[in-house]
């Protein structure tokens, strides 16, 4: 017998390393930890689905089909897929355990999600989060940077503590154009949380940012054919 090792736990197997040597005739990967066990035979004409795969969540009276772990649901795609589970990154041959909402436990992720970004590091979505101190901000997603949070202009040597279009908050930043200003071309950029948006016949203006429409006063949100869009009345 071998003992597979699965992070958080440990189960015992015969190991082999053909088909002849299992009597139920399936030698595979079963837990997607390298090691070649022997298996039901399901679990050769029905493989599992291993780490980063797409893959089915189970229900309260069947499992998902994750050769182990937990099958995540989540936009980012480093995080959604079959992952090993766990409840302290020691777990994880990555080193790094992101905690589900409900805390109780996490999956394993890339190392780089259980460290922060720095000030002045692009930032955004599918990427770690800005580290303590520092916000995402940005005019759009190619300019989204870890910039210092702020509350006065003691804060931000030789810049500016701007707030965000919603007033959530406010970063350190050169002069930018505030909601409903000019810019663009010849002019400054939009402050954090807008776009500039318009056309040349009718000008550019600074409007509010928005990727759903929840996050617009008007609770209308006119989305770009690439990416984001801006809150219209």
């Amino acid at each position: 017998m071998t003992c597979v090792d699965l992070g958080s736990s440990r189960v015992c197997k015969q190991p082999c390393s053909n088909a002849s040597d299992c009597e139920s005739g399936c030698c595979t990967d079963r837990y997607d930890t390298g090691d070649l066990v022997c298996a039901e035979l399901e679990a050769c004409t029905n493989p599992c689905k291993k780490r980063g795969e797409a893959c089915t969540p189970g229900t309260s009276t069947s499992p998902n089909d994750c050769c182990r772990g937990a099958c995540v649901e989540s936009e980012v795609p480093a995080f959604a897929g079959c992952r090993p589970t766990c409840t302290k990154n020691e777990h994880c041959d990555t080193g790094c355990c992101v905690p589900f909402a409900s805390g109780t436990s996490g999956f394993c992720a890339s190392a780089e999600f259980c460290s922060c970004l720095a000030e002045g590091t692009s930032c955004g979505p599918n990427l770690p989060n800005c580290c303590e101190g520092t916000l995402c901000a940005g005019t759009s997603l190619d300019t989204l940077t870890c910039r210092r949070s702020c509350t006065t202009e003691a804060d931000c040597p030789g810049t500016l503590c701007l707030p965000f279009a919603d007033g959530s908050a406010s970063v350190c930043d050169t002069a930018c154009s505030s909601l409903g200003e000019a810019c663009g071309s010849g002019g400054l950029n939009c402050c954090a949380g807008m776009t500039c948006a318009g056309s040349e016949e009718h000008g550019y203006t600074c409007r509010r940012s928005c990727s759903d429409p929840s996050e617009c006063p008007s609770g209308n949100c006119e989305l770009f054919p690439e990416a984001g869009g801006i809150c219209v009345e």
